[in-house]
């Protein structure tokens, strides 16, 4: 598995996703799955864990729901969380323009 981010050159081209989306949510792509948002991030770590127990949350009622509305205030807030430098300002170059 490869975290890659959506800026770099030809990253977006290859998933088949669109600036617009990118910028709304982290994706998870691979083989036949492409997942975003919240259940991006469950998928994520059910991966790197080796376990399905993140993706089972997703079974309990009212979760999903809850999940989703979680992400969304970390993703409309996260340019005020504190964390690295923004990537393509860490490696000049490596990013798409129009980024």
């Amino acid at each position: 598995m490869s975290v890659l981010p959506s800026q770099g050159i030809g990253v977006r081209d290859r998933s088949g996703l669109g600036v617009e989306q990118t910028d709304q949510a982290v994706w998870f792509v691979a083989d036949q799955v492409m997942v975003g948002g919240a259940r991006a991030v469950a998928v994520t770590v059910s991966v790197a864990l080796g376990t399905r127990v993140p993706l089972m949350l997703w079974k309990v009622p009212g979760l999903p729901g809850l999940f989703d509305r979680i992400y969304t205030v970390i993703a409309d807030h996260r340019r005020r969380l504190p964390g690295d430098e923004p990537w393509c300002s860490a490696n000049p170059g490596e990013c798409e323009p129009d980024t």
